[in-house]
């Protein structure tokens, strides 16, 4: 099944974005030290919180107005959202020069490349291409570690430089993808404000109301950093972060097939096959399973996790 191909596809993509920062991590905290990581911890914790308001769920609105609207307009909507996350990054990037805080101009414009990339990454993901998506991916991962390296080796180990590998390996990964899109799909840029307008009142009307299940999300994976950074030290926020890196990797099976099957659903909706009810009779099903992740971190050995 092609459903099956698809996430063997995304696993890989996904073990390898993931095995990157892996990786990555004994130079990290052998560079940084546990200060700096945690100091590069408590950033990411922020990036992710200006990635909510400058990314309004444009990946999701994306997905959804592929499938239940098609692709003739899709290029207004990707535009759309691209002109708002500009404006957005911009209102961040004038308060970070007013307030002189160097680290929120990198934190606005790591908010803004992600954005950017993980547009393009949905995109790839409704089209079913998994094998397009995986390259950018792993595109995104290596040029992240390539910059990363050449800034802490030929300039300094700085945390602030971390960022900034991630701003220019995310930009450099969009700008790649655009290009391809753009160029296989004839996409057209009207600057009609008529017709603009309507893409912003999607993105908008689709993004807004999603902020604050967006910040859900932030406050159970993130806001446990910046509290810890405020109330603890810096080297105990990077033994902390180091420890949720670890963690991570049971997340890569689940996320892979979700990637995958995504698309799947939301053509199943569109044509009737899938309906309220199979849904929640999948819900209902997932409670044998959703266990499982904790019960085999569990079942290795604590000899392991203290190796490592």
């Amino acid at each position: 099944m092609k459903i099956i191909n698809d996430s063997a596809i995304y696993l890989f993509g996904e073990i390898f974005s993931k095995l990157i920062p892996f990786l990555l991590l004994p130079y990290l905290t052998r560079k940084l030290g546990l200060e700096g990581y945690g100091e590069l911890a408590n950033s990411q914790a922020y990036i992710v919180l200006a990635l909510v308001f400058i990314g309004l769920s444009q990946d999701g609105a994306i997905t959804r107005y592929y499938y239940f609207h098609g692709k003739k307009s899709i290029g207004l909507v990707i535009t759309s959202g691209m002109i708002l996350s500009l404006m957005l990054a911009f209102l961040l990037v004038v308060f970070s020069v007013w307030v002189e805080n160097l680290i929120f101009l990198y934190i606005s414009l790591a908010s803004l490349s992600q954005t950017f990339l993980k547009v393009q990454l949905s995109l790839r993901q409704c089209q079913k291409r998994p094998l397009d998506y995986t390259a950018i991916q792993m595109f995104s991962g290596l040029s992240t570690v390539i910059v990363t390296v050449l800034l802490f080796e030929y300039v300094e180990a700085k945390f602030e430089y971390r960022v900034l590998a991630i701003i220019l390996a995310n930009f450099s990964a969009f700008l790649i993808g655009f290009y391809l899109y753009r160029k296989n799909e004839k996409l057209k840029l009207s600057f009609s404000w008529k017709i603009r307008k309507k893409g912003f009142l999607y993105i908008l009307t689709f993004g807004f109301p999603l902020i604050f299940h967006q910040l859900s999300f932030f406050m159970k994976g993130q806001l446990d950093r910046i509290l810890i950074y405020e109330y603890f030290t810096p080297s105990e926020l990077g033994v902390y972060a180091a420890g949720f890196q670890l963690a991570g990797i049971f997340s890569v099976l689940l996320m892979a097939v979700n990637k995958a099957t995504v698309p799947y659903l939301y053509e199943g909706l569109k044509k009737g096959t899938i309906n309220y009810l199979i849904i929640l009779r999948w819900f209902k099903l997932s409670f044998l399973v959703v266990a499982n992740p904790g019960l085999c971190a569990y079942l290795i050995p604590d000899f392991i996790y203290q190796l490592i």
